[in-house]
């Protein structure tokens, strides 16, 4: 025993163990690791290989929420190993660890890796209890938020419904895992540009875990910030403010200065600072952000990425496009070495460093980055015309690809290629007749309709631009 103590017996062990886990239940995690470690010890002398199991993964669950991935990690290969030699592969105890590997992974942000392990868990539980199970839902919603960061989010939100019919039926409709579930079927409205929708799903998810848990507690604070994500994406950057706030506020209490999740709370408020107009501000959050995210994750991670992203952007505002490039760079060179080669994500970065060199008037270079960005939007780029507009049809995300479409315009337009910034334009007319159709949230749709209204203006700006041009050129024909 650590420390020279007296051994204590599998009886008051067993009472540690619930004290235990009930702190881990209210995030008490420096609590909850001591005595988790003290007991480990008391399992393993007297052989309980199913205690021990069980307390390695709770070790492991701890530190994975504390941040220390690496040594959370290390616990939960010791637990897998422990499983599958004393137990065997298809065990709840070995369902459990694959489940908690996976979620460091996840959280490291290697995903292919986190849905390996994560479909290992859910076969597992499907073979011992069939599909109408707790624990094969659950599965079914971390797959689900797996397939949101790999960017598929039609399986995303197949797999979360797939946890709502289950949790519904198995728990009702006021449960935790209730909250948890909504909260997810939100993030993937959100990501898809259904933020009305997605804040109903959210304020019930706050509901529910104010209800059960109260407001001191990590799960509500992640409702105010997804409630504060919604009203940031509709414009109402003081409302977003206030549940950022409240969010942080939670946070800093419950898990301290250098845990990610503070990270994300500083990064919500910078772009809040940006949308404001407040770049100082705003630049200052986001280097909190990248500081905590390279303490817990070093230089290779998601999180990383969108850091030095948001620095660039807040740098390209203030006119100072060198700099932002540097950043933009960064965030690609990281992006390269986690993400898939077709990820959306990488046709920001694309997108980013593009628009960087058109300020600079490199415009070779920024086309060519634009091209890199529809490249990643499609398993299949092909060419619609002379001037790389694609065609459309099995693309993968419709905003990216917005995104890439009209910033490529505009470097059309900047290098006085009038006519290819017009055939952009008819591009993007087209795709915003496609989407539209599926949009069934108000806000999103006047955001779209709003968007569709500067193209109409750009596009006849461009289509005067090539009428100033024909009008030059037949002039000095006729001299």
């Amino acid at each position: 025993m650590k420390g020279g103590k007296k051994m204590i017996g599998l009886e008051e062990a067993n009472l540690q163990y619930d004290k235990a886990t009930e702190l881990l239940n209210k995030d008490l995690l420096a609590d909850s690791l001591s005595i988790f470690e003290q007991i480990e010890f008391v399992y393993f002398h007297h052989k309980d290989w199913e205690k021990y199991a069980l307390t390695l993964n709770k070790i492991c669950e701890c530190l994975r929420k504390k941040g220390q991935n690496e040594m959370a990690l290390s616990y939960g290969e010791k637990a897998l190993k422990i499983c599958i030699e004393i137990f065997s592969e298809v065990h709840s105890l070995t369902a459990t660890s694959y489940y908690n590997i996976g979620t460091i992974y996840r959280f490291k942000g290697n995903q292919e890796e986190a849905l390996s392990y994560y479909q290992k868990s859910l076969q597992i539980y499907i073979s011992l209890y069939g599909e109408l199970n707790f624990n094969v839902g659950r599965m079914y919603g971390n797959i689900g938020s797996v397939y949101l960061q790999l960017g598929e989010y039609a399986q995303a939100l197949e797999c979360h419904k797939k946890n709502l019919n289950i949790v519904l039926q198995v728990t009702g409709e006021y449960s935790s895992n209730l909250g948890d579930v909504y909260n997810n079927i939100g993030a993937v409205l959100s990501t898809t540009g259904k933020h009305g929708e997605a804040l109903l799903y959210f304020t019930k998810a706050l509901y529910i875990r104010e209800q059960i848990y109260g407001k001191l507690n990590n799960l509500t604070a992640y409702s105010y910030g997804n409630i504060g994500v919604s009203y940031y994406k509709t414009g109402d950057f003081n409302r977003a403010i206030t549940y950022y706030e409240q969010c942080l506020n939670i946070q800093l209490q419950l898990l301290g200065e250098l845990h990610p999740d503070i990270a994300w709370n500083y990064n919500s408020l910078g772009a809040v600072y940006n949308n404001l107009g407040k770049n100082s501000e705003a630049i200052a959050c986001y280097e909190k952000s990248l500081d905590i995210w390279k303490h817990n994750w070093g230089e290779t991670h998601p999180d990383i990425a969108k850091s030095y992203t948001n620095i660039g952007m807040v740098y390209s505002e203030t006119g100072d496009y060198k700099t932002a490039l540097t950043y933009h760079l960064k965030s690609l060179e990281v992006r390269e070495k986690i993400l898939i080669e077709k990820h959306p994500e990488m046709s920001v970065s694309f997108n980013n460093i593009a628009n960087c060199y058109r300020h600079q008037g490199q415009y070779s270079l920024a086309m060519a980055n634009h091209i890199k960005s529809l490249n990643c939007l499609y398993k299949n780029y092909i060419e619609a015309d002379q001037y790389y507009n694609p065609v459309l049809e099995d693309y993968s995300s419709p905003v990216r690809l917005w995104e890439t479409l009209e910033a490529k315009a505009r470097t059309h337009r900047a290098a006085k290629e009038a006519y290819a910034a017009f055939c952009t334009y008819q591009t993007s007319s087209k795709l915003l007749e496609k989407l539209l159709p599926d949009l069934n949230d108000t806000q999103s749709q006047l955001h779209w309709l709003g968007l569709g209204a500067d193209l109409h203006n750009d596009a006849i700006e461009a289509a005067f631009e090539m009428a100033v041009i024909h009008h030059q050129n037949a002039t000095q024909s006729n001299q």
